[in-house]
């Protein structure tokens, strides 16, 4: 059943029962006004190609601090070891007032992508889960399976010991993400890869000890949330990916739905029709304030929503069209009215903003704009010039060399209750910068761009 565009009337035949809506346009903000204030931070780390990014208060301050990935290669001397790709910390706000200062930098193993924050050993101070793809550490010796997890454990002040490594169950894993699914009260570690039918669990325990799993799937697993979909007292994990590892097969999205003890049944969810390789990500919260979290579904012309019930798989509830981009769709609650909003990368050049009702609709949005080449502005359409999110690292073989990757987080940098939006890209793509040729990946540097939250409630 098709219903009408976004408008009062729409909202009120969702509360009447209208069950799914197809390919709403999104009304832009109507006002226009300036809303986020876009602050640019040059080279604010070392190492190109930026591939993940984390926010947590990994100094015990009051302001979050970032973390991020990198692909590049980093000798000895740089960094204090051999490797072939770092972790950068960014300290929040100092005492000379700025807003983030580089603190050290650390070694990971080739393809460090995928990142988590939180306190994996139960002492109170964050530590750091990262993603090596490729599993490739010191002088390009290779594991039998490439895939490692790097653990960091953090020592409270923004500093980290030396590396813990566990070789990942599944083969080439690029995405992180961390929750206590059997509720014993250590955190567990979940990795994804779009290389493998499978996804891997480290199951956290006492001093800690971390116990690898692989829990087979229907599809692989590119994309990643942890929610509570199925019961609002357990964590279950959405996965989406493909039905087969080799590009061209059907998407798949998938609820893992946990029983609190350790126990994951598979629950496949019906996908709308798309391009077989449309489907980009996943993200989760209580959309419609019922107390279960859904599940938002990112393909490159649509953007869909899924309402959990309990006991039941989420089915679609209404979609979105507009040109997106590769990326990970993230959600926040933007204007701190209660109700979670969505974070999207949209073409040519930024993000958008959907502001949610909390019934599952999205009304209005605004529109963020990257500072970047007017090259990549065209969306890559010179002759030899990627795209500016690039491609995911997808084949087990060698790493692309044109990546120009642009990743983004949300938090809360001064403290005041509304999310700012974070975002890490090359140096190289910003405005008036040259872009690097391929062979000069990891050379370039990273720099922010950070959009600061101006909102007020009802500010929009």
């Amino acid at each position: 059943m098709k219903c009408p565009y976004p408008s009062l009337l729409l909202a009120a035949l969702l509360l009447w029962g209208c069950t799914t809506i197809d390919r709403i346009p999104l009304r832009q903000q109507r006002d226009n006004r300036e809303i986020f204030e876009r602050i640019t931070i040059s080279d604010a780390a070392r190492g190109g190609s930026p591939l993940g990014i984390a926010a947590g208060k990994l100094s015990g301050g009051t302001v979050p601090d970032l973390a991020i990935t990198s692909w590049g290669s980093f000798g000895k001397g740089q960094l204090g070891g051999v490797g072939e790709g770092a972790v950068s910390i960014l300290l929040g706000a100092d005492a000379n007032n700025r807003l983030l200062s580089t603190k050290d930098e650390y070694v990971v193993g080739l393809g460090a992508s995928g990142i988590a924050v939180a306190d994996l050993n139960n002492d109170g101070k964050l530590d750091l889960a990262i993603v090596a793809t490729n599993g490739i550490t010191g002088a390009g010796a290779q594991i039998a399976q490439p895939g490692q997890l790097w653990i960091y454990y953090g020592n409270g002040d923004g500093t980290f010991g030396k590396p813990r490594i566990e070789r990942s169950p599944i083969a080439y894993p690029a995405s992180v993400v961390v929750g206590d699914l059997n509720k014993d009260g250590y955190a567990d570690i979940v990795l994804g890869s779009a290389q493998a039918k499978a996804v891997a669990v480290f199951w956290g325990g006492p001093k800690a000890v971390l116990r690898p799993t692989a829990t087979p799937l229907a599809g692989t697993s590119r994309s990643l949330s942890l929610g509570r979909f199925t019961d609002k007292d357990v964590l279950s994990i959405a996965v989406l990916g493909r039905k087969n590892a080799t590009g061209g097969s059907e998407p798949n999205l998938s609820i893992l739905a946990g029983d609190g003890r350790g126990a994951l049944k598979e629950l496949i969810v019906e996908l709308e029709s798309q391009a077989p390789d449309a489907y980009q990500s996943i993200a989760s919260a209580d959309f419609n304030d019922d107390g279960l979290d859904d599940i938002v579904v990112h393909a490159r012309e649509r953007l869909s929503i899924y309402l959990s019930h309990k006991n039941k798989m989420p089915q679609l509830l209404i979609g979105y069209r507009g040109q997106f981009l590769e990326g990970a769709v993230q959600v926040a609650d933007f204007d701190n009215d209660g109700h979670a909003d969505i974070l999207i990368p949209t073409a040519p050049h930024g993000f958008s903003i959907l502001f949610g009702l909390g019934i599952g609709v999205f009304l209005e949005r605004t529109t963020l704009q990257l500072p970047v080449s007017s090259l990549l502005a065209q969306g890559g359409s010179q002759e030899g010039t990627p795209g500016l999110f690039g491609a995911l690292i997808e084949s087990g073989g060698p790493a692309a060399t044109s990546i120009n990757r642009v990743v983004a987080t949300v938090a809360d940098l001064d403290g005041k209750g509304y999310p700012d939006v974070l975002v890490a890209l090359k140096s190289s793509l910003l405005e008036g910068r040259s872009l690097d040729s391929p062979d000069a990946m990891g050379k370039s540097g990273t720099s922010l761009v950070i959009f600061k939250n101006r909102m007020r409630v009802g500010g929009r």
